[in-house]
């Protein structure tokens, strides 16, 4: 996804929920055997592993050695992190033991990013864009290929580059899919300064956000991992506790 800009809400197929302001929140009526640790606030990391067919011709030609950041993936396992990895068909099939793995790992869930990474919209950061009549087909074979790969049935899915229109929410919908948004853009996108993806991110992190990220590496989100390193520990530090898009 090519994202340069902050929303506000987290969209649902039906209804739109507007992600707390406040630090912590968590019930008081909660069972009293809860941990401490149950009752931090909650921040969901998301991940995009784009792949478009440009971008998988630079792979098979050789010019990008690899769209998958495994080092930052080493990373959330090394620091218990919980994640939500939203995965294009085109990506999952180019790395379809890195996708089972993280299928099977308890620490993420999956979700789709459409199959090729192209914009539903006309005009969503110069990315290629489907036909109406292309759509369903897309969304359907991304689902499909996951499934295929990880075994698992996919119910969450984030638009590209999150544009989208009323009759796309709709479609998505139809396919028994949630729509995942997101509250906080790291910036990581093509970002080469580490430290400003880190500031995005340490500045406005606040409970419940659902931050968005990339898991390319390579030209596509260069610094990810470098941000990361140092966004862990501080979040950690601010008493926020990692959760998956299905826990917040």
């Amino acid at each position: 996804s090519i994202i340069t800009e902050t929303p506000t809400v987290v969209v649902l197929p039906t209804q739109t929920i507007t992600t707390s302001s406040s630090s912590s929140t968590e019930s008081s009526s909660s069972s009293s055997s809860s941990s401490v640790e149950d009752l931090r606030p909650k921040i969901a990391f998301t991940f995009d592993a784009d792949l478009t067919p440009y971008m998988k011709k630079e792979l098979d030609s050789g010019k990008i050695a690899s769209w998958y950041d495994k080092e930052l993936i080493d990373l959330l396992i090394k620091e218990n992190v919980e994640a939500t990895i939203f995965i294009t068909g085109l990506w999952a099939e180019s790395y379809p033991t890195v996708t089972k793995e993280l299928s099977d790992n308890p620490l993420f869930e999956i979700g789709s990013h459409s199959y090729k990474h192209y914009s539903f919209t006309k005009d969503c950061y110069g990315l290629p864009y489907l036909k109406d009549s292309e759509k369903e087909e897309d969304l359907t074979k991304s689902v499909n290929t996951l499934k295929e790969i990880t075994g698992n049935d996919i119910t969450l899915f984030r638009f590209p580059g999150g544009c989208r229109n009323k009759s796309d929410q709709d479609l998505v919908t139809k396919l028994g899919l949630k729509e995942v948004y997101w509250t906080l853009v790291s910036g990581d996108a093509f970002n080469k300064n580490e430290n400003n993806i880190y500031n995005n991110v340490t500045k406005k992190a606040k409970a419940n956000d659902i931050i968005v990220m990339h898991l390319n590496g390579a030209t596509s989100s260069p610094k990810t991992y470098e941000a990361m390193v140092k966004i862990i520990p501080y979040l950690k530090e601010k008493g926020f506790r990692f959760v998956k898009i299905s826990k917040l």
